[in-house]
């Protein structure tokens, strides 16, 4: 009963349908064709750190790199694909959380999934991680801009991760900080179309991250279930040792039976989260931090917006002497909102072909883990009522003989 992988399809490179595609003008939907095709695997903690192993394929002909990186590295990657891209317009993909590594992290993490009286440690859930991370990267790579960046193809290819610069950290930090002003987010669009998505970004957001809450709440209560039935096995198997008898060898059977029956369903809850963890709750973890981005995107648009309307104002009131200045600085606010504009219809109509692309593909797989799982189980569980009824059989059988 092993999980689908939805990272790979036979150990091939593949694009997903659900990968990035970006529309041309006129909004008919043409794939950006990536240089690379990449996979993020083998997790090693040492310490405190996590190192995943990037491998990479150049597509055009066929070269092969691997290389170790941590998620440090992946972090200041992200912050060079924002500082060295023009990224007015764009929907940029969202970086996926830092793995927990620290043991007392993980007996919190334990207690907001499981209840503040759990004492079962959630284990490292760094499978995930390289999920999340390379999902981030195939994002990346199959985005017209974002893709062909020098930056990223170093990461990919370059034995050692660049060298990380703290000064144009904080710079970055600053830039988003003065960028997302409050009074101009709450600006009124002049444009009907991007006040509507505005709103509706506002909306959505609340709503995915609502979602996204929910449906990990239910895989909690299912790692509840699951590690009641554990506790139920154990409970078995100690009780089945202290009151072994010899002259019932048919109840001793009958507990141990229970007992594998019972570890049987506790394993196709764990699959079953699992799966649910790898198809569905991915996608709404994934999609309630893009719906975030795409809100960002949307406010950089209204301050370009706001600094247009800014400029015309002080080309309005601008004396003789300051005419030129005030006109050459509304003409460049108002190439920068247009443009911006521009690619964002671009991002938009893209973003949302490739979320309902998404959401299909997830709950397909979704649909067909849970049909697997289901007939695993029901396989399981035949054997095991076989069993009870044999010994059920016999027993009549011995009942008659001794009458």
């Amino acid at each position: 009963m092993d999980s689908p992988n939805i990272s790979e399809n036979d150990g091939k490179f593949e694009r997903s349908s659900s990968e990035a595609s970006t529309p041309s003008n006129g909004g008919s939907y043409e794939p950006f064709h990536t240089k690379y095709a990449v996979k993020v695997t083998e997790p090693i903690k040492d310490v405190d750190v996590v190192n995943y192993t990037v491998k990479t394929t150049r597509i055009s002909d066929g070269a092969d790199f691997s290389v170790r990186r941590k998620y440090e590295d992946f972090e200041y990657l992200h912050h060079c694909l924002i500082t060295q891209n023009k990224i007015d317009g764009i929907i940029i993909p969202p970086f996926p959380p830092k793995p927990v590594v620290e043991t007392k992290e993980l007996e919190n993490q334990s207690k907001r999934q499981l209840g503040s009286a759990s004492k079962v440690l959630s284990g490292d859930e760094f499978h995930k991680d390289c999920h999340g991370l390379e999902k981030y990267l195939k994002l990346v790579l199959f985005h017209p801009t974002l893709g062909q960046s020098s930056c990223l193809e170093a990461f990919l290819t370059q034995k050692e991760p660049p060298a990380k610069s703290k000064a144009r950290l904080g710079f970055f930090n600053k830039f988003v900080s003065g960028v997302l002003e409050s009074r101009k987010i709450g600006h009124t669009d002049i444009d009907e179309f991007f006040q509507k998505e505005r709103d509706s970004a506002n909306t959505s957001v609340t709503a995915i991250q609502e979602i996204s809450s929910n449906f990990s709440k239910v895989l909690y209560s299912q790692q509840r279930i699951s590690n009641a039935y554990a506790h139920l096995s154990t409970t078995l198997g100690i009780f089945n040792a202290a009151s072994n008898n010899e002259e019932d060898d048919e109840g001793n059977k009958i507990l141990v039976k229970f007992a594998e029956t019972v570890d049987d369903l506790k394993h196709g809850i764990d699959v079953d989260i699992t799966n649910d963890e790898d198809t569905l709750g991915f996608h709404f973890d994934l999609y309630g931090r893009y719906a975030e981005s795409l809100k960002e995107m949307l406010n950089r648009r209204t301050c370009l917006l706001v600094n247009y309307e800014d400029s015309n104002r002080v080309l309005d009131k601008a004396k003789p002497a300051k005419k030129a200045a005030a006109e050459e600085a509304k003409v460049i606010a108002e190439k920068a909102f247009e443009d911006c504009s521009e690619v964002a219809r671009i991002e938009l109509a893209a973003f949302k072909h490739q979320r309902l692309l998404a959401f299909q593909e997830a709950l397909r797989l979704h649909a067909e883990a849970k049909i697997k799982v289901a007939h695993d189980m029901h396989a399981l569980l035949a054997k095991s009522l076989v069993y009870f009824k044999q010994l059920e059989n016999s027993r009549q059988q011995h009942a008659t003989t001794m009458y």
